[in-house]
């Protein structure tokens, strides 16, 4: 073991000592703006940046690809390139292929590594006037997109900007137009660290997405109204990326759906996202999917609303979605998640204390989802509604009441209390006291979902948890979004420790047992290596 933990230790400060981050030298494919700027106003330089982004992407386009990059220092930056001469409102800042632009400088760093984007706010606006305020006011005169990008490929990316402003469409609804803060069509944009913030438009406020798979991650989507679907977001025809972004407050009006995300005929993958007090005034509160294949992993869905389908309203959809949680939405019908004519795989999901006025967690009409190691706990009226000829199989799950009338047995179902850490908020207000929806030591759900799942095409279950904690462990899975079990502890006693530190080395180099070992494998890529051993190391450090 001495021997063992002494090889550790030099492997870890091996890999350490040779992490060094580098950013390709700054040369003539560089252009520079700062609002700022008291120099030559040529983009040469931080000193001679353009004070304004158009000029920038002017000579970007001038230069016949020999400029790849243009960096924005921090300032508020409004569109003036129109594309209708006669409209004041058709100015947008339109991409161009092959160019990337990043924001969030404070205007002296030589590499992309050394700015600050929360720091230096790099803002692109579409209020012409500056006379923006609340609640969409004096919007009349804001550019229909303050973005626009049109076939342009993931080569390029949009990085570290805010979108506000954008107006795409009257908000009486006598003008449709789409993607008020960035209009994408036929294009798939590498788009990062941005936020998109009171953007109003009939589809799609915050973004719009037509026939295109931009990669989008990191990124906010906040305070969009959309007249119609898509407050944050709307998918038409489109397979986005969706990684790790937050989508908050955004709404739909006139009995629109999808207050977060709206999808039609699309399959986002969505992947470690925040779907917050996103409100439909029709269906689907933080997320709405009208046909396509969507995946939703490793999800958070907390205080939407709408009429129907408070989280996720689903028709004609083939969802799949796993390690998620429901909690607090709020809705008629189907407070979680309602599905119309749908058959969702469901897989390790928590639901809890969603409210609806027929069918707390989850309402099937005419779907029959397929349920395995989900927890639903303290929903209101009841767990899940089955009507019409739906009939859901739940299989390793605990329902609180038992089985829903309709549902067909799969095998292994229990009733019994999951046993949150904390049930409910303690101070009946969302915030820092709110509740914690993990296991407790105790709880039932503990070891007693399915390792294997009952789907066609053998879809293996994800590597780690809502927590991002390995999801096998020691060959077992527990039930809900969470796992109990500790990284790094290979011998399943719920304790890291020099036991643990021997085994590592089995489990890296061999001979080591596989359901162990997966313990070990803190990235979740199937393989322990020496990538995973700063992650054990945490974890010993703090037993």
């Amino acid at each position: 073991m001495e021997r063992s933990s002494r090889r550790l230790r030099l492997l870890f400060l091996f890999v350490m000592a040779g992490v060094e981050w580098s950013s390709a030298d700054v040369g003539e494919h560089v252009v520079y703006v700062a609002a700022e700027a008291t120099g030559a106003n040529d983009g040469s330089s931080w000193a001679d940046a353009y004070t304004d982004l158009q000029s920038a992407l002017d000579h970007a386009e001038a230069s016949a690809g020999a400029i790849t990059e243009i960096w924005v220092a921090a300032g508020t930056y409004v569109p003036s390139k129109r594309t209708d001469a006669t409209d004041r409102r058709s100015a947008t800042f339109m991409l161009i292929d092959g160019v990337s632009v990043y924001g969030g400088f404070a205007g002296w760093e030589s590499s992309i590594d050394q700015r600050n984007i929360e720091d230096n706010p790099t803002i692109l606006s579409g209020d012409f006037n500056g006379d923006d305020a609340n609640d969409f006011v004096n919007y009349d005169e804001n550019a229909y997109h303050v973005v626009t990008a049109i076939k342009i490929s993931m080569v390029t990316s949009f990085d570290g900007l805010t979108m506000t402003g954008g107006r795409g469409g009257d908000l009486l609804g006598k003008q449709i137009t789409f993607g008020g803060g960035m209009l994408n069509q036929y294009s798939s944009p590498t788009v990062m660290n941005c936020t998109f913030t009171r953007n109003t438009a009939g589809n799609g406020a915050g973004m719009y997405n037509e026939n295109g798979s931009p990669n989008i991650s990191h990124c906010s989507f906040l305070h969009n109204l959309a007249t119609y679907n898509g407050g944050g977001m709307r998918n038409y025809y489109s397979n986005p990326i969706v990684t790790e972004c937050t989508f908050a407050k955004n709404s739909t009006d006139f009995g629109g759906s999808g207050g977060g995300m709206s999808n039609v005929q699309s399959s986002p993958t969505v992947r470690g996202c925040m779907f917050r007090e996103n409100e439909g005034d029709g269906a689907g509160g933080g997320m709405v999917n009208g046909g396509g294949k969507p995946t939703v992993t490793h999800c958070t869905f907390v205080q939407n609303r709408a009429a129907m389908g408070g989280g996720i309203f689903n028709s004609y959809t083939e969802i799949v979605l796993t390690n998620c949680i429901f909690v607090a939405n709020t809705a008629y019908s189907g407070g979680g998640i309602y599905n119309d004519y749908s058959d969702p795989r469901i897989t390790n999901a928590t639901f809890s204390t969603n409210v609806s006025t027929t069918s707390g967690a989850m309402r099937n009409y005419n779907s029959s989802p397929t349920v395995t190691n989900c927890v639903f706990w303290h929903d209101s009226p009841n767990e899940m509604l089955n009507t019409e000829s739906s009939a859901p199989v739940l299989c390793f799950s605990t329902v609180e009441g038992g089985l829903p009338l309709g549902a067909i047995d799969g095998g292994e179902n229990i009733g019994d209390d999951p046993l949150f850490v904390v049930p409910v908020d303690p101070d009946g207000e969302w915030g820092p006291m709110e509740a914690d929806f993990r296991l407790r030591p105790d709880s039932p759900c503990i070891d007693s979902g399915l390792t294997v799942l009952p789907w066609p095409g053998d879809i293996p279950l994800p590597a780690l948890d809502l927590d991002g904690k390995p999801r096998v462990l020691c060959g077992h899975i527990d039930m809900g979004a969470y796992e109990l079990g500790l990284m790094g502890d290979a011998d399943c006693n719920f304790v890291v420790d020099l036991d643990d530190f021997a085994l590592w080395s089995q489990c890296a180099f061999g001979p080591g047992e596989p359901g162990l070992c997966s313990s070990m494998d803190a990235d979740g890529d199937g393989d322990v290596d020496v990538r995973d051993f700063a992650g054990f190391q945490r974890v010993f450090g703090r037993q």
